[in-house]
């Protein structure tokens, strides 16, 4: 099981009260029974019991979920339907999924990070820069865009998706190629001298070295789409949060809880993994009844494998949330005040029978590390609806209106012939089949058609294919996943009646919806999932690691920001087109802006320049081409003194000489008294007044 090794090493183990953790072996004896087996029990019951009503509460939503995977993975009903008629499955549920997955996923990601801190203030930009670039580095370790494509996939399908934030702490023996120092002159005239003596040239080739060191492999947050079925909620909540619980089923093997038993630290070590448990792993798959629909539409059939003892599977379940305090601390279970306490839990029991790990919730929020996603969000509802329920009916029309005109050219092709029986000897009744080059005998008839008549069926193929678009323009209206390609003779099949100008309309339409999904999206699981991620950096990477991140000049000063203290100093922002403006429109817009306004005192042109740099360039960085406050100041008080100077090529600024006059006063009047730079921007001249403004008048005399 990957969560295994998704927590940290030993000395990253989260600072809490000694109880927690151990897991203390208490010799009190409750009705002859140890106090702490009996306390395991009533965890497994209450473990047991949650999962179990999490799982019928959900079961309406499962129904669906099945549905749309089936037909999603295009699984056609068969049912009641004869051998000769088709069942065609046409891939519409597949086709609006993966179009909806790709907007979604493009409005949400950026070209580098999917969002970025934003500081409110100068005085913390450095600060917050570093920390924008240790998150983008979790996050391109982790594969984070990956993920977030099977989040919003599942998004898209199911109405749902749930990701769970961990930290990966991995350390490894590896092979360290070290360079081998070269040798002194000195010794290698002596190997020369030795080599002449003894008869070989006396030249030693020096090889690296590789010499095995223990090293951090992985040190990182992680971020991953987990399986909707996997995940029983409590019910009747709207979100996750710190007081509601949930739990999560995994498979481990005995050779990951033997690991996990031996772990250095007494934090995420396994208890209880007895022999006895390792025996009583299952030697076949599990079938769950929950997933048989699921595995059947990806053909995800049993395999029967000779499994060994470490490969013996066993089924997990993972639970967080509140507890008793007890449940943790036996010893408090007579305390009266201690009944009504409660504690923030991280409990596994495995195959129902053993609790093999009871601790505090390591992190810091004391939250369980999921998120959720909705595409349409359900009023008070945990669970969304999504494409796959929204096109429920219209798949199943679709996929009947296409079968139907299969039956009937099969049918016009293989007419349907009426015989009369008494005309036909019982013996040739089997040599009556409709096929091509076959005889029948009649005998007794002069007429063949007295005795067999076809009936004709109708063309229906015309209506079939006014049905079909019927069906596509309904599914456009019910999910707003317009198609976007333009092909010759495109019509009334498509919304806009197939214009160009119709398309950009429907354009326009679905981005207004998508940009509704994508931004309540981005408020409801992606910035929380940025949060989370930051709060694992900040409890579990040591500052050695950022050094290696962010270099060690700037980690010389740099201090990673509690969460708390983030969100105040910095806005969370993201990086993709959630706003799905045309950019070319809005640089547009902002350069007629910059042409009214540029003479005004009010425009901070060096902050607009970085807008529009940002804007043209997508996750660049302006300060990799413009000059920052301190480079603009040292430039502009370096060009003052040039131009008091009177160096050559400074002609016509303000307070340096006129072209033609170098001898005048510099502080005299210049042709159209043009101010000193701002900025390193220049600045609009100011009209010239009285005689002797312009340096045509050089002697003051009025030009006639």
């Amino acid at each position: 099981m990957d969560e295994m090794n998704e927590f940290p090493a030993p000395q990253m183990s989260p600072e809490l009260p000694g109880m927690a953790l151990e897991s203390p072996q208490n010799d009190v004896d409750v009705a002859g029974m140890p106090l702490d087996y009996l306390v395991n029990q009533e965890i497994i019951q209450m473990v047991v019991s949650r999962q179990k009503a999490s799982e019928q509460w959900r079961q309406p939503f499962r129904i669906e979920w099945d549905e749309a995977t089936n037909n999603y993975e295009q699984v056609y009903d068969n049912t009641n339907k004869e051998s000769w008629q088709a069942t065609t499955f046409q891939p519409m549920t597949t086709t609006f999924v993966e179009r909806s997955t790709a907007a979604l996923h493009g409005m949400s990601m950026g070209p580098e990070s999917p969002a970025e801190y934003i500081a409110r203030s100068q005085e913390n930009e450095t600060r917050i820069e570093d920390t924008n670039e240790i998150i983008q580095h979790d996050l391109e370790k982790s594969g984070f865009k990956v993920q977030w494509a099977d989040f919003c996939r599942t998004l898209s399908l199911y109405g749902t998706a749930i990701g769970k934030s961990n930290y990966l702490k991995e350390e490894a023996t590896v092979m360290i190629k070290k360079r081998q120092k070269p040798m002194l002159p000195m010794i290698q005239g002596l190997l020369g001298q030795m080599g002449s003596f003894f008869g070989f040239n006396g030249q030693m080739e020096q090889q690296d070295q590789m010499i095995p060191e223990r090293k951090i492999v992985k040190d990182y947050a992680t971020f991953k789409n987990c399986d909707i079925y996997n995940i029983y909620p409590q019910p009747r909540i709207e979100d996750f949060s710190k007081d509601t619980w949930v739990i999560e089923k995994f498979k481990i093997t005995n050779k990951e809880l033997l690991e996990g038993s031996r772990n250095p630290d007494p934090y995420y070590r396994l208890d209880n993994v007895t022999t006895e448990l390792l025996m009583n792993g299952n030697s076949m798959p599990d079938e769950d009844p929950e997933l048989a629909v699921k595995r059947e539409a990806q053909n995800d059939t049993s395999v029967p494998m000779p499994y060994i003892r470490p490969d013996m599977e066993h089924e997990g379940m993972e639970y967080w949330g509140p507890v008793p305090k007890w449940y943790l601390y036996p010893e408090t279970r007579e305390d009266d005040l201690a009944k009504y306490e409660v504690e923030y839990a991280w409990i596994w029991v495995i195959d129902g029978q053993w609790v093999v790990r009871k601790r505090v919730n390591p992190f810091i929020d004391a939250c369980p590390p999921y998120d959720k996603g909705n595409y349409i969000r359900r009023p008070h509802q945990f669970y969304g609806i999504g494409n796959g329920k929204l096109l429920f009916g219209l798949q199943g029309e679709k996929n009947e209106i296409r079968n139907t005109r299969q039956d009937n050219i099969n049918l016009i092709l293989n007419k349907i012939i009426a015989v009369l029986k008494d005309k036909v000897s019982k013996d040739e009744w089997s040599r009556l089949v409709s096929d091509p080059g076959a005889i029948w005998p009649f005998s007794g008839i002069d007429d063949v058609r007295k005795v067999l008549m076809p009936i004709d069926m109708p063309d229906i193929t015309q209506d079939s294919w006014r049905g079909s678009a019927e069906v596509d323009r309904e599914a456009q209206e019910v999910t707003d996943v317009v198609k976007t390609t333009q092909t010759i003779g495109a019509g009334e099949d498509q919304a806009g009646n197939g214009t160009f100008r119709g398309q950009l309309l429907n354009h326009e339409v679905a981005n207004e919806r998508f940009k509704l999904y994508a931004s309540v999206l981005e408020v409801a699981a992606l910035k929380k999932v940025i949060d989370r991620q930051y709060q694992r950096i900040y409890q579990f990477k040591s500052y050695d690691q950022i050094t290696k991140i962010i270099g060690e000049k700037r980690a010389m000063t740099f201090e990673l920001i509690p969460p708390e203290d983030l969100n105040e100093l910095a806005k969370l922002v993201s990086l993709g087109s959630l706003t799905t403006q045309n950019k070319g429109l809005q640089l547009a817009q902002m350069r007629e802006f910059y042409a009214l306004f540029a003479m005004e005192p009010f425009l901070k042109k060096i902050d607009y320049a970085r807008k529009m740099y940002r804007l043209t360039v997508p996750g660049g960085d302006p300060d990799e081409i413009m000059m920052s406050d301190d480079e603009l100041k040292t430039f502009n008080d370096f060009k003052k003194k040039l131009v008091s100077a009177g160096i050559p090529g400074m002609e016509g600024m303000a307070g340096g000489p006129p072209p033609g006059n170098p001898g005048m006063n510099p502080a005299g009047p210049v042709s159209g008294n043009v101010p000193p730079p701002n900025y390193g921007m220049p600045q609009p001249a100011m009209p010239a007044t009285g005689p002797g403004a312009s340096r045509i008048d050089g002697m003051g005399v009025p030009l006639s």
